[in-house]
């Protein structure tokens, strides 16, 4: 069955996140769900994460590294 867990990020502005490696085996929500598909090969697969810029903040971004076992 699928796995999920979440990311868990926090900012003042909008926040995205984008599969940018592993798409086929992983997948991301707008609210940072990453859902792990059971058909997932072992493997490592990148998330960038990025929040907008705001009045106070510049914008930022974080690559997240899920590691499939």
């Amino acid at each position: 069955s699928n796995k999920s867990f979440n990311i868990g990020a926090k900012a003042s502005g909008k926040i995205t996140f984008k599969v940018v490696s592993g798409a086929k085996y992983i997948s991301v929500s707008k609210t940072g769900k990453v859902t792990v598909k059971k058909n997932a090969k072992k493997g490592t697969y990148k998330i960038v994460v990025t929040a907008k810029e705001t009045s106070k903040y510049k914008k930022a971004t974080k690559t997240i590294i899920v590691k499939v076992k």
